[in-house]
């Protein structure tokens, strides 16, 4: 400390002295010097949102009310406010990162870029001196999480199905064998969607220390063939993989004949060793087995184009075959309007081939074929199966012809149907009667007036027969609702009814009164 001044009468020297001695005392107890320290401003993070910031804010004003009382409550309520916060920061970071992947999902290199982002140490992380046995422990330690990993995922994952074509996008998804439907839909694409010629390519590392160079990157110029006079010509056959980083043979990997194994080329499995391009490219397109598949690519691909390939005649005889039943049943269905039409018997009391009459639907068909080349093939063949006891389709058992019937029959009732809702109001006649069989079924009659080009006619129309489950009004007359209800008539058009003069239709407690 400064020595203390002396005592003086005059009060502007005691004021000097008393500066002076002052000034000396504040250099003696404080630094001369100030250091300035730069603060730099931190710009945040794209995901950090103002929500984030509040529940920082939240939780810090939470751990100074904690650190001042040290109350249990206070802590409680700190911890409880930091889960928050750590739980909204995970949330907030992870879909935003998920966002920015699936807007990329479309390019592959922008797709590298965030993940490289994503894999970056930080600046803040702790550096230490390179250990190498503790990097190669965590090396294993890693593979051996990643690999327990990827094979949980495959066994939680369904059988892939190549029916879509995003899941035949890459070669390195086509298992070996290919199968054959798989083959032809990624032929008829073409090698040019798989090559991937302007990549993005990664770059391998070789771990031989007598290598001129550690690293190798696949080029452009490897897919293109340089000719004696300079030409250059496009490797069709040579295609990347973004997915596995990896150079396939288009033909060789499509008609691989069996699992790989030892023996198999790296071009079928998947080949990555960059510093070996220059001899190994050459074996394998002079090789005789990459010759064999490139002459089945070029064969299968132009009959595919052509449409003269195995399936594509099988494809024509099916059709072929499609054509001669479809001419068949149109002749067989002409036959059961003409007889329905005129009202006769389909049917007579025997119809094996000894019999002499077999009804007149067999024998219409018969009579058909001296002058119908389909009709007579069709007999013919028929007869040839019966010989050798051979169960053939022939459409002509009496099930198919009441299905014919039945066919035509509601072609007819939807027709008429149609005219009448075409008519708006309509009237019902309703009569019944035993069949042979002692059941009583009640005829459905409709009638209508129908106009056309100025032209006005009363019609009446059969729509079939109902049979009947009670004989009481109140079951007749449910009966009836539910058949106009299931023709598709609406009960509220209907503006006359006719009925016969049984006890149970006429008379005031008849079938009219529900109406």
């Amino acid at each position: 400390m400064a020595s203390t001044p002396a005592q003086t009468s005059d009060p502007t020297i005691a004021d000097d002295q008393y500066n002076s001695w002052l000034t000396l005392s504040l250099d003696e107890l404080l630094p001369k010097t100030i250091t300035l320290k730069r603060i730099k401003r931190v710009t945040p993070a794209p995901w950090y949102t103002p929500e984030l910031n509040l529940l920082r804010k939240e939780c810090k004003r939470a751990e100074r009310s904690w650190r001042k009382d040290k109350a249990t409550v206070k802590k409680a309520a700190f911890r409880t406010c930091l889960k928050n916060y750590k739980t909204a920061l995970r949330n907030t970071k992870s879909s935003f990162f998920q966002e920015r992947i699936a807007n990329s999902s479309c390019s592959a290199k922008e797709t590298f870029i965030i993940l490289k982002e994503l894999l970056k140490v930080p600046d803040s992380a702790p550096k230490h001196p390179p250990d190498p046995k503790a990097d190669e422990e965590k090396c294993t330690k890693l593979a051996k999480f990643f690999e327990e990993k990827i094979q949980n995922i495959l066994v939680s994952l369904p059988a892939i199905d190549y029916s879509t074509a995003e899941e035949i996008d890459d070669a390195s998804f086509w298992n070996i064998p290919v199968p054959d439907h798989l083959r032809v839909e990624i032929i008829k694409r073409g090698s040019a969607s798989f090559q991937n010629i302007d990549g993005p390519f990664r770059i391998a590392t070789r771990q031989d220390p007598k290598a001129k160079g550690d690293v190798r990157q696949l080029s452009k110029e490897w897919f293109y063939k340089v000719m004696p006079n300079g030409e250059k010509v496009l490797r069709s056959w040579m295609v990347y993989s973004l997915v596995s980083d990896k150079l396939y043979c288009f033909c060789c990997r499509l008609f691989a004949s069996n699992h790989a194994t030892d023996t198999t080329s790296k071009f079928v499995t998947g080949f990555q060793t960059w510093w070996k391009l220059s001899p190994k490219v050459h074996n394998h397109e002079t090789s005789e087995e990459h010759l064999h598949c490139l002459e089945k690519w070029k064969t299968l691909a132009a009959g595919l184009r052509l449409h003269k390939t195995i399936d594509a005649k099988s494809i024509a005889l099916m059709d072929i075959e499609k054509k001669k039943w479809r001419d068949i049943l149109h002749r067989l269905l002409d036959i059961t309007l003409v007889l329905a039409k005129q009202n006769l018997a389909f049917r007579g009391h025997n119809g094996d081939e000894s019999s002499l009459n077999k009804g007149n639907f067999l024998e219409m068909v018969e009579m058909l074929s001296k002058y119908d080349s389909v009709l007579k093939e069709h007999l013919m063949r028929l007869k040839r199966s019966t010989c050798k006891l051979k169960a053939s389709v022939s459409y002509l058992a009496p099930q198919t012809q009441n299905e014919f019937i039945h066919v035509l029959a509601n072609h007819v009732k939807e027709k008429l149907v149609m005219d009448i809702k075409s008519a708006r109001y309509f009237g019902i006649m309703f009569d019944s009667t035993p069949d042979t069989s002692h059941t009583d079924q009640k005829s459905e009659v409709i009638r209508y007036v129908k106009i056309q080009n100025r032209k006005v006619e009363v019609r009446e129309v059969f729509l079939g027969f109902l049979p009947l489950k009670g004989k009481k009004a109140v079951d007749l007359s449910s009966d009836i609702l539910k058949n106009l209800e299931s023709d598709g008539l609406d009960i509220m058009m209907c503006r006359a009814q006719g009925y016969d003069n049984a006890a149970t239709t006429a008379g005031i407690h008849g079938v009219y009164k529900p109406f």
